[in-house]
């Protein structure tokens, strides 16, 4: 979750015409498009990937501290214009129209860049001057953001619809501390979690800014949402002491529905499209609910993808087209020393392409 939480460390359908029309995942195969770095970079934490299959993050030059905005588009790096030259440990891009969320932990500093490239610093509730105390933490296709703000120093989740003046608080329930808005979606869903008094992960999903009801959610402990589409799916885990492992779980109009696990012992949902296609992983291994039950993504990718020596280890986003932002793996290759991001683009089980970096 959110690195402020500082508890666990841990897009919008695109015209079909210019990039497909979505396939089932029975389907599907995939192929990998590697994120290349840019320049001689340390280190890149992608977060999320657009209808257009854009991936964004930020990253890190070798023998430098700053971290910069940087977009992947069919896996290049371009930065984005930072004149201020601030450092962000998280940037991210909304599904469509390209607003992107920044945010710089240290500075206690969060920006929005718009479609035009014009940058513009959130407001909070803080004095004039002042550090805004703030984290915008998600956006949505109308450039209207979700975090966190303090607000008479206590932390409270928030929704800006516009960057320049202070947010509107959401409301959280009774008991919980340290609330805040962590995604967003179009048609006014937001989820966000804070921390009940077990000491537990309490989740939230408001609606046009109401808190929902989620008595569906009762008797279960830890339960988290990741990720919520535009229909108000919201997709996560929660934790079964009886297994001592995460299970997971989706949530619609305000109706439990757990997933099967199958032969796996736990199971966790990381992200979900608007076609309610899930992505997480098995006991550490990256997946997808095919056909209701959880596939090994690695089994998935093309034959000479698969011999090529790369495997798929952890799921982060995926869009409406079934390109799936993913943490991967080559087994062939020898001290690697950091990360290595893909995208997974789906392919046609007759016409496979070859792997691309």
């Amino acid at each position: 979750m959110s690195l402020f939480s500082n508890t666990v460390l841990a897009s919008f359908a695109a015209t079909a015409a210019l990039l497909g029309a979505p396939q089932s995942a029975s389907a599907q195969t995939y192929t990998l498009q590697v994120l290349a770095p840019f320049g001689k970079l340390a280190y890149a934490w992608p977060e999320a990937i657009d209808e257009a299959g854009v991936a964004s993050g930020a990253g890190r030059r070798k023998n430098e501290s700053m971290y910069y905005p940087v977009l992947w588009t069919n896996g290049r790096a371009k930065v984005l214009k930072n004149p201020e030259q601030w450092s962000f440990d998280m940037a991210r891009l909304s599904a469509q129209n390209n607003y992107m969320v920044a945010y710089a932990y240290d500075r206690s500093l969060s920006v929005l860049w718009r479609p035009d490239g014009s940058i513009t610093p959130f407001a909070s509730f803080a004095p004039a001057g002042e550090p805004c105390g703030c984290m915008a933490l998600d956006v949505d296709s109308q450039g209207h953001a979700v975090g966190l703000a303090y607000k008479n120093g206590v932390q409270q989740p928030v929704l800006w619809t516009d960057p320049a003046l202070p947010p509107t608080v959401l409301p959280a329930p009774a008991g919980v501390s340290f609330p805040e808005a962590y995604r967003t979606a179009a048609n006014g869903w937001v989820i966000g979690f804070g921390f009940g008094s077990d000491g537990y992960y309490s989740t939230m999903v408001w609606k046009d800014g109401q808190l929902q009801d989620m008595s569906a959610l009762s008797g279960l402990t830890g339960s988290i949402f990741d990720d919520i589409n535009d229909h108000g799916t919201a997709a996560g885990s929660y934790i079964d002491f009886g297994r001592d492992t995460e299970m997971p779980m989706l949530w619609k109009a305000g109706q439990l529905e757990l997933l099967a696990t199958a032969q796996y012992q736990g199971c966790s949902v990381s992200a979900i499209n608007n076609l309610d296609l899930p992505v997480g992983s098995c006991d550490g291994r990256a997946v997808i609910w095919k056909d209701g039950v959880p596939t090994l993504l690695t089994s998935l990718l093309s034959a000479d993808t698969q011999a090529a020596g790369w495997v798929v280890e952890l799921t982060l986003a995926i869009n409406d087209q079934g390109d799936i932002l993913a943490q991967v793996r080559n087994t062939t290759r020898q001290n690697q020393d950091s990360e290595t991001y893909a995208v997974l683009k789906p392919i046609s089980n007759a016409g496979a392409r070859r792997l691309t970096r």
